[in-house]
């Protein structure tokens, strides 16, 4: 038994891949990534357990801190990530609070505590009118 997602324009649902039925609690697409949970309940096999046991298992999940940069739901201790200014593009100082991945990418160990190679990108990327 597989499980997978079901997407609206504005809800989603878990849907059994077996039996092509629809399942447990209702997703709003518009701040819930319904196959993120999916992907972070992995380890369960969603599709036995109660109704009760799923909506714990959703609520747990919703309950979890969400990374400020990547918005995904997290079990680490968020820590702080602050980007440096740059005039020359107009990026002002912006601090989030990211899960380790997030900040294991972005931060490398000079003495300013930011990636320069990633901030390089970032300012060329702006500059160019696009975000990353």
């Amino acid at each position: 038994m597989s499980v997978s997602a079901i997407v609206g324009d504005t809800h989603a649902a878990l849907i059994c891949t077996t039996t092509d039925v629809a399942f447990g609690p209702i997703f709003n697409v518009d701040n819930e990534d319904i196959n993120e949970f999916i992907e972070w309940s992995k380890s369960v096999r969603i599709r036995t357990l109660t109704d009760a046991e799923l909506e714990s298992l959703v609520a747990k999940w919703r309950a979890l801190p969400v990374c400020g940069y990547c918005e995904k739901h997290t079990e680490d201790e968020l820590r702080e990530f602050t980007t440096q200014a740059n005039k020359r593009f107009n990026m002002p100082t912006r601090t989030y609070k990211c899960c380790n991945e997030c900040y294991d990418m972005h931060v490398d160990e000079d003495e300013d505590g930011t990636d320069e190679v990633y901030d390089r990108k970032r300012a060329d990327e702006i500059g160019k009118g696009r975000e990353l």
